[in-house]
């Protein structure tokens, strides 16, 4: 007996089923382009938030030697 080839399905053509149809192939929740972006923006707003406060503590740290007489600070010295 020979293979019937399978019927081509017309698929989803309203925004709602195109909508339904992209989200039921994620694997995890939260993995769309938008979603993925979002992401990345909010693990470089978290970088630049740790640098900052880096900067910040290390400048009060400056300012309490300059204020103890402990070390010259390279701005007054020139």
């Amino acid at each position: 007996m020979a293979e019937l080839a399978a019927k081509p399905r017309p698929g989803a053509r309203t925004p709602a089923g195109l909508e339904r149809c992209r989200r039921a192939n994620w694997k995890h929740r939260g993995r769309s382009a938008k979603a993925i972006a979002g992401q990345r923006l909010r693990g470089e707003a978290r970088r630049l938030t740790t640098s900052l406060r880096g900067l910040i503590r290390a400048a009060e740290d400056r300012i309490a030697a300059d204020q103890a007489g402990n070390a010259k600070s390279p701005m007054t010295s020139v």
